[in-house]
């Protein structure tokens, strides 16, 4: 993944996703309210600015990547996965507390 990113083809493909994605997800979850809904919500902002600045800024995105330690990188993917097993629960109610 890491080769990947180094490729600006790849890198505009990831960046346009971005948008797309934050995009539809700002206009169809824009939900203020400090519950677990606002996770959604910050997701989606966070997604579209992250495919903003790495359109605009192709670069720096190449420089904050090849920075990034390994260990780092393995802790925000299980955050990632952590939050998403939160916001499975809260909409499906697997696990009653």
């Amino acid at each position: 993944m890491f080769a990947f990113i180094k490729d600006d083809k790849f890198t505009m493909i990831l960046s346009v996703l971005g948008i797309v994605i934050g995009l539809l997800n700002i206009i169809a979850h824009n939900v203020w309210t400090l519950d677990w809904r606002i996770i959604i919500t910050l997701f989606g902002w966070f997604s579209l600015l992250k495919g903003i600045s790495q359109f605009a800024f192709p670069g720096f995105a190449v420089k904050w990547v090849q920075n990034i330690d390994f260990k780092w990188f393995q802790f925000l993917l299980f955050l990632l996965f952590a939050s998403g097993l939160f916001l499975l629960n809260q909409a499906y109610q697997w696990i009653l507390y």
